[in-house]
């Protein structure tokens, strides 16, 4: 039991990272949600929306340029 509860705390952690990520994503606030994005996946390497995102991010920062 106590590992399901890791994992649904482990969830709502990565859910809550993302969030955050969004709303800066949302607000240009780039280098801010970059780092949500890398407490996401230094918990799930492999979340694909945050691996997306940060893709999303990385391309728009190279278009400012």
């Amino acid at each position: 039991m106590s590992r399901q509860i890791e994992q649904a705390l482990r969830a709502r952690e990565i859910r809550r990272y993302l969030d955050s990520a969004r709303r800066r994503y949302k607000d240009q606030e780039y280098q801010l949600a970059l780092q949500k994005l890398q407490q996401v996946l230094d918990l799930d390497p492999n979340n694909a929306e945050a691996l997306t995102l940060r893709g999303n991010i990385e391309s728009e920062r190279s278009a400012q340029q």
